[in-house]
This record gives C-alpha cells, structure tokens and sequence, in this order.
C-alpha cells in the first residue's frame, strides 16, 4: 500500500470513530435524563396520592406492622410466610445498608416481594434479632423523605393479612 492510501485510510477511520465515540456520548446521555426523568414522574405520582389522601400516610415507625403484639394474634386463616425466607429478607435489607451509600432499590425490591403487613411483621422481627434495632425506625434513620414516601407506598399497598 501507498502512503497516500494510508494516510486517506487512517483519516476515514478517525473520522468514524469520532462519529461512534459522538453517537454513544449522545445515546447514553439521553439515556440517563430519560431514567431521571422516569424517576420524577414516580416521584410526583406518589407525592400526588399522598396528597390525596389515598392510603394510610403517616409516621412509618406508627404503623401496625411495627407493634410487636401484631404477631401474637392473627386471624384464623393467616398465612405466615417461611422463617427461612423471612430471615432471608431480613438479610437482604441488611445488605442494603452500606458505608458509602445506601442500596434503596434493594430494600424496595425485598419490601415488593413480601405479600402482607403479617410478613412484614415476621421480617421485621427477624431484623430487630439479627441487628438488634427496629427495621421501621432504621428505615426512618436511613432514608430521606422521597425514599421514605416509596416504602409508605410499598407498604400500604400491602393487605394486613
């Protein structure tokens, strides 16, 4: 090969390659404002429900769920869920918590595979045994307000037993 065809090569090449590098910054870029902008409408949706008034919104830590006697009398015909998946979720929000940052969609994940405020009861007790401390009150500690909004939703969706 010439020189001249090289160097005309090696200009297409380099040319194409600014288009790709361009294209990806482009798409990735769009990507990511459209996730956030996904984000906000949840965000707005929940707060718009809240203000609404549909569901029971209050103090996390005030809910029935976090009364430990919750467990003590459930209706005839409640199901509890399995100790071993109980403490697996337990585990899970314990994993959730890190030192640099918090995984929240991790803890909404766990809170969305569990069925009632009954389960969620059960997994809360095995938090409280293995961290010691109330799952509702390391929510409240850990999550900022938006967050917390999400978790009210998650679990006021949820039936009591």
């Amino acid at each position: 090969m010439d020189k001249a065809k090289l160097i005309a090569t090696y200009k297409k090449n380099k040319t194409a390659s600014i288009i790709i590098g361009s294209s990806i910054f482009v798409l990735s870029t769009i990507y990511l404002l459209a996730n956030r902008y996904r984000a906000k409408k949840i965000t707005e949706k929940i707060y718009a429900k809240v203000d609404a008034g549909e569901g029971e919104f209050g103090d996390i830590t005030d809910m029935a769920w976090t009364n430990p006697k919750y467990l003590e009398n459930p209706p005839s015909g409640t199901s509890a869920i399995y100790p071993q998946t109980a403490l697996k979720h337990a585990r899970d929000i314990i994993a959730a918590w890190g030192w640099s940052g918090d995984n929240e969609n991790q803890v909404y994940s766990v809170l969305k595979k569990i069925r009632t405020k009954y389960h969620l009861a059960q997994v809360a007790k095995n938090y409280d045994v293995l961290t010691k401390a109330n799952l509702a009150n390391h929510l409240k500690e850990r999550m900022g307000e938006d967050e917390l909004l999400i978790v009210n939703n998650i679990i006021t969706q949820m039936p009591n037993y």
